[in-house]
């Protein structure tokens, strides 16, 4: 058996949709169950997953506290008491689009992989409006987006490749032990990115292999208001933060195409921060959009870069 897990807090705009698509899966050979974890949603998310309950194989789940890898750690010590036989638990989130034939292509490239335990599969941009062309010019969308369409081949993949919208793990993984860190992701506040990646970077380092799959696909859906420019800026210092958590542990892997330089790790942060502060405001009066932008979002990302290294060594300080 397939499950499905998928955390959700006041994904009313999105859920729908998703669920939806849920409802024209190609049911795996093995069979499916979907579990949803309801993370304390102040919208009408818990209604929405209550209307599916005749037309979906969902179980829902509640977890009070904010916090999207505590959700999933809810998740799975539910599916830990339920010694039903299921082998693969894929990982998804609430404004994502399955392909029909999703669950189908996961067990097949499960099946065709035994001796990787992670696997990454194709997330494709679903814009919901046509985006601008200085979004697409400038901004480094794979990660801004967690999109990997434009990069990924069918493979063997780095740890920090595997990401939330579309990602499997064994359930071996999970009966030995093993949980989400629940201080990394989605919470409250400018949190640390990285929920699925520090996970799947620590089970890298003790040997279970990670592989990328062309086949099993979604579309992530990107509403409006996160190509607000303020939403980017805000994008770009918590992907600092989850970069400098990552870039601690080994597993941050700096990018190659030009426009990624934006997230890469910095040499000499300080220097390049007050350098980039200069560059922005140079580009802000001499009305260069472009270079401000960019400068703009290096900036926040050197902001998050510090934030989570003062973080960390705040939290080794208190551990010794």
């Amino acid at each position: 058996m397939i499950t499905v897990l998928m955390a959700t807090r006041n994904g009313a705009q999105t859920l729908p949709r998703m669920l939806e698509r849920c409802c024209r899966l190609q049911h795996a050979p093995a069979g499916w169950r979907l579990v949803a974890i309801d993370n304390a949603s102040t919208d009408e998310t818990p209604a929405i997953l209550r209307g599916y309950a005749d037309r979906l194989p969902v179980t829902i789940l509640e977890q009070p506290r904010p916090g999207k890898n505590r959700s999933l750690n809810t998740g799975l010590d539910y599916l830990a008491r339920q010694p039903d036989g299921n082998e693969l638990i894929v990982f998804t989130d609430d404004d994502t689009l399955p392909e029909a034939d999703w669950l189908q292509a996961w067990q097949r490239c499960a099946a065709a992989h035994p001796d990787h335990d992670v696997f990454a599969g194709r997330i494709t941009p679903a814009w919901d409006t046509y985006p601008p062309a200085w979004l697409t010019r400038l901004v480094p969308l794979a990660v801004t987006y967690a999109v990997n369409h434009a990069r990924q081949r069918e493979g063997p993949t780095p740890s920090s490749l595997v990401w939330g919208p579309n990602m499997a793990v064994r359930r071996t993984l999970f009966d030995a032990g093993h949980r989400f860190d629940e201080d990394v992701g989605p919470g409250p506040g400018n949190y640390r990115m990285g929920s699925e990646t520090e996970f799947t970077g620590r089970m890298q380092r003790l040997g279970h292999g990670c592989w990328h799959c062309v086949a099993p696909s979604v579309g992530h859906i990107i509403l409006p208001a996160q190509m607000d420019v303020a939403w980017l800026l805000n994008r770009a210092y918590r992907i600092g933060r989850g970069a400098a958590g990552q870039a601690a542990s080994g597993a941050w892997v700096p990018f190659r195409q030009a426009r990624e330089q934006l997230f890469c790790a910095p040499g000499q942060p300080m220097a390049e921060s007050i350098q980039k502060q200069c560059e922005a405001a140079l580009c802000r009066q001499c009305g260069d959009f472009d270079g401000w932008l960019r400068a703009s979002m290096r900036v926040e990302f050197l902001r998050g870069y510090f934030a989570e290294r003062r973080h960390g060594a705040e939290r080794a300080g208190w551990h010794r």
